[in-house]
């Protein structure tokens, strides 16, 4: 990879607070799903559960965020 553009890459994952493969890998999602989600809505960031949980995880230290992961109604979520 050119220096520069390892720099630029270090530089834009520094922004947005994410570790430089999370960086890439998102931009490199983006370029492939740019025409999809252009067309689906262009308010709309297409983004696969596991990238979103690796993004959290860069941006926050443990244990100050939870996530928790399912479908459907929740316990709190059910009347009695």
């Amino acid at each position: 990879m050119p220096a520069d553009l390892k720099d630029r890459l270090e530089q834009a994952s520094r922004d947005a607070g994410r570790s430089l493969t999370s960086e890439i890998v998102n931009r490199l999602e983006r370029s492939f799903g740019a025409t999809q989600t252009a067309e689906a809505s262009p308010n709309v960031k297409d983004i696969r559960t596991g990238e979103l949980i690796s993004e959290l995880m860069d941006r926050y230290p443990p244990g100050l965020i939870s996530i928790r992961i399912g479908r459907g109604a929740t316990d709190d979520d059910e009347e009695d």
